[in-house]
């Protein structure tokens, strides 16, 4: 059987999502392939969780500090983590932030 790792990673800066793939391309795990999607902000997160949302990811790389999606109430990472665990129960969170 054919196992995915599925990955969303959002983040403003481009060179930190471009090191999450990195990271994960060079791991040495049971999955056969790496699908890694990226976003830099809560509105295209919002949709591209909404595209996966019968196929989820198994793991969530979110900033805290992103662009927001006023449209749906997204305002940070931390919304976004909200709407992942109702959308996808079985993903694993990861909330990262740089401030103190």
């Amino acid at each position: 059987m054919n196992r995915i790792l599925h990955v969303l990673a959002v983040d403003d800066h481009v060179v930190v999502l471009e090191g999450y793939h990195y990271m994960f391309q060079n791991l040495n795990h049971e999955h056969d392939e790496l699908k890694f999607i990226k976003a830099r902000d809560c509105e295209t997160a919002y949709h591209l969780i909404m595209a996966h949302r019968y196929e989820p990811f198994n793991v969530a790389l979110l900033d805290y500090s992103i662009p927001q999606y006023e449209d749906q109430k997204l305002y940070s990472g931390a919304d976004l983590a909200s709407l992942i665990r109702k959308t996808m129960p079985g993903c694993k969170i990861i909330l990262m932030t740089m401030h103190k």
